[in-house]
This record gives C-alpha cells, sequence and structure tokens, in this order.
C-alpha cells in the first residue's frame, strides 16, 4: 500500500471527513489507500486527487506519483479506429466584391423598392383599420347630421361642436363690430358666406356637407389643413374631435 491510510489513521481522520474537506468520493480515496488504480477516473483527475490527498495528510507524494506512473507505463495503449465521414462538400462562397457594380446597383434598387412598397402597403392597412372605427363610431350618430341641417349655424356650433361634448370648439368672432351689433357687419358676413378652416394635430376621420352641395369624406393626418366654404350650413361630423383645431369666418 502507500501509506495513505496509516497517515489517514495515525492523524485520527476518517474517510468520510476526507471526503468532505477535499470534495473526492470515498471510493477513489479509498482506491488511493489500495493501489487499486484501475478504478480511478482519467488521469488529469486522478493526478489532482493524489496531489490533494498528500497535502491534505501532509506526506510527500513522489512514492505514490511513481506507482501511478508505472501503472499508467503497463498499460497498453489503446487505439481508437477513426470514425468514417462523409466528405462535406465545400459550399461556394459569393464574394460581393468581384461582382459587376450594375448587378450591386439592380439588387439595392429592388432592395428600395420592396422596401418603399411595403411601408406603403403598411401605411395604408392602418389608414383603412382607423377608418373602418371611425366608420362604425360615425354610423350610431349619423342621423344627428342629417337632423341638425336645418339648425341655424350659431346653435348647431353650440350643439354639434361645442359645450360639454367634448367634442372640437369654434372660436367666436370678437371685436367692436360684435359689441355694436350694426347691421353693415351682419350684412357683410352674410355676403362673404361661411368659412371653416380645419387643421389636424393628430389621424382623424371627416365627413362634410356644405350647403347642400356633394359631401366631402376624408382622412387627415396631423398638420392637414381643409378650408370649408358654404353660403349658409356646414354640415360635418368628425371622428376624432380633439385632434381637430377650427376657426369659423
Amino acid at each position: 500500500m502507500t501509506g495513505l491510510k496509516e497517515a489517514r489513521e495515525k492523524k485520527g481522520i476518517t474517510l468520510a471527513e476526507v471526503s468532505h474537506a477535499l470534495k473526492i468520493s470515498k471510493s477513489y480515496l479509498n482506491a488511493l489507500e489500495m493501489e487499486d488504480f484501475d478504478a480511478l477516473p482519467e488521469p488529469v483527475f486522478a493526478r489532482g486527487y493524489i496531489k490533494s490527498y498528500c497535502l491534505y495528510l501532509e506526506v510527500d507524494s513522489r512514492e505514490i506519483f511513481d506507482k501511478y506512473n508505472d501503472f499508467l507505463s503497463s498499460k497498453e495503449p489503446v487505439t481508437y479506429e477513426p470514425l468514417r465521414t462523409t466528405p462535406v462538400k465545400k459550399r461556394r462562397r459569393i464574394r460581393l466584391a468581384g461582382l459587376p457594380t450594375w448587378i450591386l446597383s439592380i439588387a439595392a434598387l429592388v432592395f428600395l423598392i420592396v422596401s418603399v412598397l411595403s411601408y406603403q402597403i403598411k401605411k395604408e392597412k392602418n389608414k383603412m383599420e382607423l377608418r373602418a372605427k371611425l366608420e362604425t363610431e360615425f354610423a350610431h350618430n349619423a342621423s344627428d347630421v342629417v337632423d341638425d341641417a336645418e339648425k341655424p349655424v350659431d346653435e348647431r356650433l353650440t350643439s354639434e361642436v361645442g359645450g360639454d361634448n367634448g367634442k372640437a370648439q369654434f372660436p367666436r368672432p370678437t371685436g367692436d363690430s360684435e359689441e355694436s351689433g350694426g347691421g353693415e357687419s351682419d350684412k357683410r358676413a352674410q355676403d362673404q358666406g361661411l368659412n371653416l378652416n380645419l387643421e389636424a394635430q393628430e389621424l382623424t376621420w371627416l365627413y362634410v356637407v356644405p350647403d347642400s352641395g356633394s359631401p366631402i369624406d376624408v382622412t387627415l393626418y396631423p398638420g392637414d389643413r381643409l378650408r370649408i366654404r358654404a353660403k349658409k350650413t356646414i354640415k360635418f361630423k368628425l371622428g376624432n374631435a380633439g385632434g381637430v383645431s377650427a376657426v369659423l369666418n
């Protein structure tokens, strides 16, 4: 034997205590003490176990290392038959640097066109979804437009887009003419008709019928401006009243 067992027993230490301290299996420690080197793992691990055990017991490790090296030398070298592998075909790499300039230009142009088309398709899809949503909301209140057609302009401005309904409010004209209430200003306003200026801060849908003319159905994007002129009446609905500022005359 290697003397490891005698050194351990002389110190009054059990295999379990050594295993706990060195984190080495008791079976490997027992194999070292009994010189049963076949029971040890690969040499790279076995050498580490020998060194750690000898340092722990404070004994010279040269003797057991010599015995372990002799054991390894006496063993016949193990030969392994190489695995037969199917040859892998080399993939040809396309070198962009060797391609003609016109091919690269066409590829870049195609990529740009595809990107633009994808963006436009996505934009139109979002626009259609928003319009469908706004049309659904408008359908519930469409009768209000017809019912208010014969109301005076001032009354419609209060009931439809003013007050506490949370919709867009039109600033009223202010000045001396309003305070005096002269007939000349009223006549001049009637001659000029109605001018409704809209400016969108957010995306919204707009439905407008000036006087008894053709309806205007349009989607306004942020920054879009629209002027609507009429002689007597302007009937309209907004899908997003909070996203539009409006000025009348």
